[in-house]
């Protein structure tokens, strides 16, 4: 083995001193080979496919805008009310009607009212129509449903029986409340019934007291009180 080895170092001692005497041979030149670009192929869309690509539209996708809810006020749980004085309003003046002085009663005038229709209306009775001032027949007498104003029968005349009638009442007072209040009193007769009247009421028209004026009302007493 070691022979071996020894031979292969004189072998390879060999080559080295070999390389070192002969001069190097250079190495033929070679003719560049010119590269050919690579050509690749480009793909032309097709007809349909650039007509596609033509027609559709770009779709443009818009981003909703965020509009902001509107902002509701809430109620308010007690309604404010504002209270605005009301401005002073000065009150006419009030007219007082001046009044004149009472006319002083006239008999003439109470005779025009006992025998004519008062202002002018025939619905209205007359006094005359049921009261005598003045003798009459006796079938006439007799239609008369109101007691004679003079003295008739047994009654004397209408002033002096109003002496008597109501005995806290004068006979003008006494006149002036059977005209305007024909029920309060009610005439008796000798059986003690009111022959004037039917049950509490009077036959007398009842509706004077709403017709007649104060100073009609005086005229009327003024004429009564003549028959004594």
């Amino acid at each position: 083995m070691f022979r071996r080895a020894s031979l292969l170092v004189v072998v390879a001692l060999t080559v080295v001193l070999g390389a070192c005497g002969t001069p190097a041979t250079p190495a033929p030149a070679l003719p560049e080979t010119p590269v050919r670009p690579t050509r690749v192929p480009v793909e032309l869309p097709t007809k349909s496919e650039a007509e596609t690509v033509a027609e559709s539209p770009t779709a443009v996708v818009q981003q909703p805008t965020n509009t902001p809810a509107p902002v509701r006020a809430r109620p308010s749980a007690t309604p404010t009310m504002t209270l605005i004085a009301a401005s002073p309003t000065p009150a006419p003046p009030t007219h007082t009607p001046t009044q004149g002085p009472t006319p002083v009663p006239d008999p003439e005038r109470g005779k025009a009212l006992f025998s004519d229709h008062l202002n002018g209306d025939e619905a209205i009775p007359t006094c005359l129509s049921c009261h005598m001032v003045e003798p009459l027949p006796e079938a006439e007498a007799a239609l008369k449903i109101g007691p004679a104003m003079i003295a008739w029968g047994n009654d004397q005349p209408v002033a002096v029986r109003a002496r008597s009638r109501v005995a806290s009442q004068d006979p003008a007072t006494y006149l002036r409340n059977s005209i305007l209040h024909p029920n309060e009193y009610l005439v008796p007769n000798v059986e003690g019934r009111a022959p004037y009247g039917v049950g509490e009421q009077s036959l007398m028209y009842q509706e004077y007291a709403k017709l007649l004026t104060e100073a009609q009302i005086n005229d009327l007493v003024a004429y009564l009180l003549t028959f004594r």
